[in-house]
């Protein structure tokens, strides 16, 4: 895990957050195709946080009930 002290004073501050930003190494990524049929979506699923908010989330996840990856998005609008 990277973690990024960035420098709240002085004239240097943004190109010493930049410099540590792009000096952060970046994971190769596989993208692959599921075969058809074999993802189950349900969409708008109502989730409620403990404070008091509902959330409305669409699910993707493989048939079956064994353990699974997760990968989480969010998008405002």
């Amino acid at each position: 895990m990277t973690v990024i002290a960035f420098k709240c004073f002085g004239n240097g501050s943004v190109a010493y957050a930049l410099g540590a930003i792009y000096g952060m190494p970046w994971p190769s990524v596989n993208v692959s195709e599921s075969a058809p049929g074999s993802i189950v979506v349900k969409c708008d699923v109502t989730v409620h946080m403990r404070d008091g908010v509902s959330l409305r989330v669409n699910v993707y996840r493989p048939l079956g009930e064994r353990p699974s990856p997760v990968l989480l998005t969010h998008r405002y609008g």
